[in-house]
């Protein structure tokens, strides 16, 4: 799989670093869709190559449209993942909710190939993209979400759940009243107290120490902390126009 995505080496040498990440990808893509029989392992690893390559275009900023196809290749391998998972479990290779009733045979779990986080993520995981899901219905609400320019997994669930902003909207009503009528909030004190409190808890990261963070958790929080990064650069894009 080497030979599908880009070196650093290379990209850093190009004019347009952007673009071969693209190009490469859309050929991991094809590959990905070939590999309906390829090895767990080989497509867990793919999708760390994947979400590698997405913190890559990230940082050093190659475009938005570089990060989507990153993103979308990140996705489609998490899917994969829940299919072979699940495939593994009902041919009694992969451990089922973590028990294995017949102790004198070793399995495999689903964590052994990728994060808890990755495969449930509060019902927005691999499996929440697998089960009961159509390719024909995955592939539309990868579109969608394409089309928005959101390739998280929450979007991409919402999508497949048939959820619309007004669902979204009654739901959080629901669970937060005093934000039932945002249209009469002051705007200018809600942007001021955001970003206050920002300032507050960057101050607090400096003293973080890096050794003892629960390993367990970093790939949570570090997918949490991208997706609040991607609302708040979008919110700052609208709020400079």
């Amino acid at each position: 799989m080497s030979d599908l995505v880009p070196v650093e080496a290379e990209l850093e040498a190009s004019d347009d670093p952007g673009a071969i990440i693209i190009a490469s990808l859309d050929r991991a893509k094809s590959w990905l869709a070939a590999a309906a029989t390829a090895d767990l392992d080989a497509v867990a690893d793919f999708r760390s190559t994947a979400e590698a390559i997405r913190c890559y275009v990230a940082q050093k900023e190659l475009g938005h449209d570089a990060e989507l196809a990153a993103t979308e290749i990140v996705r489609r391998a998490e899917r994969r993942i829940g299919e072979l998972v699940r495939e593994g479990q009902a041919k009694g290779e992969i451990l089922k909710q973590g028990r294995n009733k017949d102790q004198s045979v070793s399995l495999r779990s689903p964590s052994d190939f990728t994060s808890q986080s990755v495969l449930t993520g509060n019902q927005a995981g691999a499996y929440a993209m697998t089960d009961g899901v159509t390719e024909d219905e995955f592939e539309e609400a990868i579109s969608e979400a394409r089309e928005e320019r959101d390739l998280s997994r929450v979007n991409i669930v919402r999508k497949l759940k048939g959820e619309t902003t007004r669902d979204r909207r009654e739901r959080r009503d629901s669970r937060h009243p005093m934000l039932k009528n945002t249209r009469h909030m002051d705007s200018n004190r809600i942007v001021r107290e955001t970003v206050h409190a920002l300032e507050g808890l960057v101050m607090g990261l400096e003293y973080v120490q890096f050794d003892d963070l629960d390993p367990d958790r970093v790939e949570e929080w570090t997918e949490s902390l991208t997706e609040s990064l991607r609302t708040l650069n979008r919110f700052k894009r609208e709020m400079t126009r």
